[in-house]
């Protein structure tokens, strides 16, 4: 992460040393030249100053002169430089701002409505697909929560990329793992380090593992209705994060 510089910082070490030297010499020079009569008359013998004079006169208009140019083009520089920095983090934040906007675009082209037709099935099965395709997810898996014997449970009703058989049957009792913490809490929940072989991704090319999991619950009423699962290889944003929270939140008020 690039760190922004304040003011007290915004001139590197080096041009200051530089700028530094500048000021130095100037002050020697002045010195050198208005110690130069004195010189001349007990060094180097001249009692007369006044055949001097004029030439005296114009190497100190001519140093003044000079040094005010310089100070002027050192105070030009600076504030250049300072300009130029402000510009580059005012593009950095612009940039990062876009980047942001675009991510929420994305996430929010998602349309609640046209998934949310048919069965409660039909519904979890396009919502994990949609969602999937915008979190460019490696894997994916919906539940259903039930309720039997007084005990609730989610249980899985469809998915993708799964180390699963038709026949496997996952149930998560609510608390017990991830998901069924998801389902009991009604909260969503976002791990970005996922150790090595906790969840296998399973493709034509073998298996992989990804790093980063997003579990939604899809509540109506306050109510956990549904749990949505997406495993990615690339981390989620803010953003995306909170764009697929509204998104669940609408399918969720959809299901029966």
């Amino acid at each position: 992460m690039e760190k922004r510089q304040n003011s007290g910082n915004i001139i590197p070490t080096l041009t200051k040393g530089i700028l530094g030297a500048f000021a130095l010499s100037l002050l020697i020079s002045i010195y050198l030249l208005f110690t130069l009569p004195a010189d001349l008359r007990f060094r180097g013998n001249l009692q007369n100053l006044e055949l001097v004079s004029p030439i005296l006169i114009k190497l100190y208009i001519t140093l003044a002169i000079t040094a005010i140019i310089a100070v002027l083009a050192v105070f030009t520089e600076i504030r250049r430089v300072k300009v130029a920095i402000v510009y580059k983090e005012k593009t950095t934040a612009q940039v990062e701002n876009e980047k942001v906007q675009a991510e929420s675009t994305n996430i929010a082209a998602l349309d609640a409505k046209s998934i949310a037709k048919g069965n409660t099935t039909e519904i979890l099965n396009n919502a994990l697909n949609a969602l999937a395709m915008r979190l460019e997810g490696a894997a994916g898996a919906c539940y259903l929560c039930k309720e039997e014997g007084g005990t609730r449970f989610a249980e899985l009703v469809t998915g993708f990329a799964l180390p699963l058989s038709e026949s496997d049957v996952v149930r998560f009792n609510y608390g017990d793992g991830i998901v069924g913490q998801a389902a009991k809490s009604g909260a969503s929940i976002y791990i970005d380090d996922i150790p090595e072989g906790y969840f296998q991704v399973v493709s034509g090319l073998g298996q992989a593992s990804p790093k980063f999991i997003l579990i939604l619950p899809l509540k109506k009423n306050n109510e956990v209705k549904g749990i949505l699962e997406v495993a990615t290889f690339k981390s989620v944003s803010n953003s995306e994060r909170q764009m697929a929270e509204k998104f669940a939140t609408e399918i969720g008020e959809s299901l029966s």
